[in-house]
């Protein structure tokens, strides 16, 4: 299944995050927010709870970078390098 918004975007990875609104508990999760986002994540959602926040984060690819990533993934890299002679070990 695809997920793909109306940009032409296709979500590659998907991320929840905790954050516990407690003294020395919340910094982790706020470390880890701040990482995602410097990667390349948006926050798609966020969720209140009792004790904090969950946040949803996803990171979005252009259709067509990833259709490259595909090609790559199936070239024979045999056609890269110089075909090596044999050695007979004899």
């Amino acid at each position: 299944m695809s997920h793909c918004d109306c940009n032409g975007k296709k979500m590659t990875t998907f991320k929840v995050v905790a954050i516990e609104f407690k003294e020395n508990k919340y910094k982790s999760g706020e470390q880890e927010v701040n990482r995602n986002l410097s990667c390349g994540f948006e926050i798609t959602k966020d969720f209140q709870t009792e004790s904090g926040v969950v946040i949803v984060m996803t990171k979005w690819e252009d259709e067509k970078e990833e259709d490259k990533k595909e090609t790559m993934k199936n070239v024979d890299l045999r056609t890269f390098s110089e075909a090596k002679k044999e050695v007979d070990h004899k």
